[in-house]
């Protein structure tokens, strides 16, 4: 049972330190068969959790067993029924195998004599103890003994809580590195351990009209003898800064105790709403203690909408017109998922009204498609009449910077009343790399990778 414990714990650590390498390339920038393989080593680190648990309850039953079959052939060597629990009764006759003529006692433990009790006694208790450090669960023994604590305890800080050091079980949850759709697609950047943010140069670009480019540089034609003038390019710093989102919860020793996948249940729960809110921070972020979102954005271009509440053919055309030619490679739809009766009715009739052209298609993966780019479906945007109910846009123009995301498990914050405290901490930021729709050298219309319709 060991053996096959360790070989499963060695394998999950050979898979984790392969996923690593791998999250440290920008999504933008793997691979199709680096962001498979980073899909199958999140399915088999799965996989192998799920076998690790299991071993780890199969090598507690055998060990409950093993301590049972122990009890039961030292038990008659002490001339002491095995049948039933400690009585009273039973005292007198076991005094004289107790250190100072005391019998020992431990809960729930058959009759047994005074001197097999404390060596199995003291075996269950190293178990107990065993158990509640690295499995954060208190076997009915250990919970008993806390509840009817008198003395000094650490619910009150004069008490003794001052004294407790809180102690915080720490680890990773690698699900939210290949989470949304969102969060795979925008650029990435994990900041080093001593760092909380990131300041990059970009250039001051907003038009590309002659003596705009690269924020003012220009070429000139000239004959022969003579020279340019003199231009130069103008740059801008752009900066992000880590924000902080938590979630903190709950649950008691006996829940645990009794539901022993309770634990992976609440770090699964606060992990996923905080990936579900950072995803959301990405369109919608104000910008204030969070991401600023691309809705939120001054390079956000927004499109005339035809008819009022709908989608029709002519709001794609418009919107198609607008995106940044370079953002048309990596684009993809945004919609809010009232809005798929609309998009699946794309059509354009012909002068004749007679030659239908549909915009929408079907691949053999079933995504929807709309002039060749997927259609990707989220919660997080807008209801369908809104700016940002249908939107185009490039992610990989938007920039994402994180720590690994935390998880804390402490069995301490509530000790008074015999609960589990549970963590999980996340910091980020974003914003769009533009910071503004960009003029383009022949055209009034300007361009950006992030399009919506307006309402």
């Amino acid at each position: 049972m060991a053996t096959r414990l360790n070989t499963a714990l060695d394998r999950r650590a050979e898979l984790k330190a392969e996923g690593l390498k791998l999250l440290d390339i920008a999504a933008s920038n793997r691979t199709d068969e680096q962001s498979a393989r980073l899909d199958a080593i999140d399915k088999d680190i799965t996989a192998i959790d799920g076998d690790i648990d299991r071993l780890r309850r199969m090598g507690e039953e055998e060990r409950a067993q093993a301590a049972s079959d122990f009890h039961q052939e030292r038990v008659t060597a002490g001339g002491v029924k095995t049948t039933g629990r400690w009585e009273s009764g039973d005292d007198e006759k076991l005094a004289k195998f107790a250190p100072n003529g005391a019998p020992i006692v431990y809960h729930g433990l058959p009759r047994m004599d005074a001197a097999t009790a404390m060596r199995y006694a003291f075996g269950r208790q190293l178990q107990d103890v065993y158990s509640a450090t690295t499995r954060h669960t208190l076997s009915e023994p250990l919970a008993q003994l806390q509840a009817a604590a008198q003395g000094a305890g650490e619910k009150i800080g004069s008490d003794g809580g001052f004294m407790v050091q809180t102690d915080l079980a720490a680890g990773i949850i690698q699900n939210v590195f290949t989470g949304g759709a969102l969060l795979n697609a925008v650029r990435q950047i994990n900041l080093g351990e001593n760092s909380n943010g990131i300041s990059m140069r970009a250039v001051d670009e907003t038009s590309r009209a002659t003596g705009s480019r690269w924020g003012g540089v220009q070429a000139y034609w000239v004959d022969e003898g003579t020279g340019p003038t003199a231009t130069k390019p103008k740059f801008r710093k752009l900066e992000l800064k880590l924000n902080k989102l938590a979630a903190l919860g709950y649950a008691t020793d006996e829940l645990l105790a009794d539901f022993v996948a309770m634990g992976d249940v609440m770090f699964q729960a606060f992990t996923e709403e905080v990936r579900f809110l950072v995803e959301d921070s990405i369109l919608n972020g104000t910008g204030a203690g969070m991401p600023t979102g691309i809705l939120r954005s001054a390079a956000l271009v927004s499109t005339t909408r035809t008819t009022s509440s709908r989608v029709k053919h002519a709001d794609v055309i418009a919107m198609w017109a607008r995106m940044h030619a370079r953002a048309k490679a990596n684009a993809v739809w945004l919609a809010n998922t009232d809005v798929n009766p609309d998009l699946d009715q794309l059509f354009f009739t012909g002068a004749t009204n007679d030659v239908p052209v549909r915009f929408v298609t079907y691949g053999e993966d079933g995504v929807m498609r709309i002039k060749g780019k997927p259609v990707i479906e989220t919660e997080h945007n807008a209801t369908l009449g809104t700016v940002g109910d249908f939107m185009l846009v490039d992610l990989s123009q938007y920039l994402f910077i994180q720590k690994l995301l935390q998880t804390a498990a402490s069995m301490h914050v509530a000790f008074a009343t015999d609960e589990m405290a549970f963590r999980v901490t996340w910091r980020v930021d974003g914003k769009p790399a533009w910071v503004s729709a960009l003029t383009p050298f022949k055209g009034s219309a300007t361009q950006s990778p992030f399009v919506a319709i307006a309402t």
